[in-house]
């Protein structure tokens, strides 16, 4: 099974109330998919004009609305995709984050670790909560919300591909992530590439990822290749964890056309822009339920005062996914 991420949009709050909202976005892809999904994409760029490449290849924000609409046309071609939406509200963030966030999680990072026995691990967090020192807090809000969409991506997944068809397919779990800097030494680099598997591996101890590994009385499929004693080990599940630049790897152009398009949408709530639509398309191979939160997460560490976002003013996405319901996969 292989997971695809990336995101889109500036994660500095804005400076006064206004709406402004940063994404990530995420592809799931079973491996006997990934041919499919790229001869779609490839025959949809020989559509595109000079103007919406860079580099070589599509970009998000360069493409004109026909082709923009092209891709998901293409896209719903491929079958067994599943995408992800995670949408932090910047302008809730601003209300809600406490003054100097990165000294903050830098101190209690070190606190922490004091009560960590392993030498190896205590170290290991030490050093995590020294890069946090040295983060903007708009690069802590870019890593919670990428944390964030990978669990949901594989909460998603070993929901949706449980059935022993599937069994293949999780013999080997790929995450990639597109590389958040062409500097290899960047701080944001450094630290997302240490720190995102240890969030997760946190998050998965204090929330499976799976209620049971027994669906329907049969093991999961997953149990076989990423089980000790019962438990799914985490450790083994993130080993192929990876960051790498579009130009290698076709899905990662795929879905940073996912999330440049989710990021329209959501920050075009009344649809000033006529991009509200790009939202229908997008959750149209989501499993996101019109009740649900919609993906939309507050990096709460740090936080101060109430922490509910107004979800009122997301109801015109809920209503859309009412809509699109039956046009679904």
């Amino acid at each position: 099974m292989i997971f695809y991420f990336d995101e889109s949009g500036s994660f500095d709050p804005p400076p006064k109330q206004m709406h402004k909202a940063g994404v990530c976005a995420g592809l799931i892809v079973p491996e006997p998919i990934l041919p499919w999904l790229e001869s779609q994409y490839l025959t949809w760029r020989k559509t595109l004009t000079n103007e919406e490449m860079e580099r070589g290849e599509p970009k998000g924000s360069l493409l004109r609305k026909d082709s923009r609409r092209s891709f998901f046309e293409h896209l719903a071609g491929v079958p067994w995709i599943v995408t992800i939406p995670t949408i932090v509200d910047l302008e809730f963030q601003r209300q809600v984050s406490v003054p100097d966030l990165s000294n903050l999680l830098r101190t209690d990072g070190l606190r922490r670790s004091t009560y960590i026995k392993d030498i190896p691990t205590r170290k290991r967090l030490e050093r995590m909560a020294k890069q946090m020192g040295r983060l903007h807090p708009s690069q802590l809000y870019r890593l919670r919300a990428m944390a964030d969409c990978i669990e949901y991506a594989l909460r998603d997944a070993l929901a949706w591909y449980h059935s022993p068809s599937w069994a293949t397919c999780w013999s080997q779990i790929a995450i990639r992530v597109d590389q958040p800097s062409r500097e290899s030494g960047h701080p944001e680099v450094r630290f997302m590439k240490s720190g995102l598997p240890y969030v997760l591996k946190t998050v998965a101890a204090r929330r499976p990822l799976i209620p049971s590994l027994k669906i329907d009385g049969r093991d999961h499929p997953v149990a076989t290749a990423y089980c000790k004693n019962g438990v799914l080990d985490t450790d083994r599940m993130l080993e192929d964890f990876r960051f790498v630049d579009s130009k290698d790897e076709i899905a990662i152009q795929v879905v940073d056309i996912l999330a440049h398009s989710l990021y329209l949408a959501v920050n075009d709530l009344a649809d000033s822009k006529g991009n509200r639509e790009w939202y229908g398309y997008f959750m149209q191979r989501s499993l996101v339920d019109p009740k649900s939160d919609l993906g939309i997460t507050v990096a709460a560490d740090g936080a101060s005062g109430p922490r509910q976002y107004d979800a009122g003013k997301y109801e015109v996405l809920r209503q859309i996914l009412r809509d699109e319901l039956k046009l679904r996969f």
